[in-house]
């Protein structure tokens, strides 16, 4: 027979996983939203692929490395610290299929969580295709340490990465969009 108690508890404890997973879902929206604007407000691929990157650090991961259109190399958050980690993992990866590449201690990825030689212990990882309308444009890669406040990635953590993923897809296409007309508005009104 349950007690009046354990049933308030059990009560309280759901109820404060309803609340704490509704509020890291708004979280995740907010950070989502900012991302877009900053793809809409920055002009130069550089300037929006840097800000897109600081503000995926400390926030989501610990280190991220984009494909950015139009910019040399991949732009990486912090610089220096783990550029080795994410260039393996983008190589790791480039043989890889669709779906995203994961080194993960989640319990619910277990499964799906792969191995790459040289990643430290204890690393999460994540290596996303940005991929718009059946065109690739790079890759997204992520690390998180052991020490991030939000633990391993988790399958919440990659359903944002998908989404940023699309986000910064999207701006690399218009990116290529606007580099693909320019020349064309040049020659049609030199004419």
């Amino acid at each position: 027979m349950t007690s009046s108690t354990d049933s308030t508890r059990e009560t309280w404890s759901a109820a404060i996983r309803y609340i704490t997973g509704r509020k890291a879902a708004e979280e995740s929206l907010g950070f989502l939203a900012h991302v877009s604007g900053l793809l809409d407000t920055q002009p130069e691929p550089a300037a929006w692929g840097r800000a897109v990157a600081q503000v995926c650090v400390p926030y989501l991961v610990s280190g991220v490395s984009i494909d950015i259109a139009g910019v040399d190399g991949p732009v990486v958050e912090p610089g220096g610290r783990f550029e080795p980690v994410l260039a393996m993992l983008r190589s790791a990866a480039a043989g890889a299929d669709d779906t995203p590449f994961v080194i993960s201690t989640h319990d619910k990825l277990v499964d799906v969580s792969r191995t790459v030689a040289g990643v430290p212990d204890g690393l999460s990882a994540a290596v996303v295709r940005l991929t718009f309308r059946d065109h690739v444009s790079g890759q997204l890669a992520v690390v998180r340490t052991p020490e991030h406040g939000k633990g391993p990635l988790g399958p919440a953590d990659l359903a944002v990465l998908a989404e940023l993923a699309n986000r910064v897809a999207l701006g690399n296409a218009y990116t290529q969009a606007c580099a693909a007309a320019a020349p064309r508005a040049g020659s049609a009104s030199g004419g």
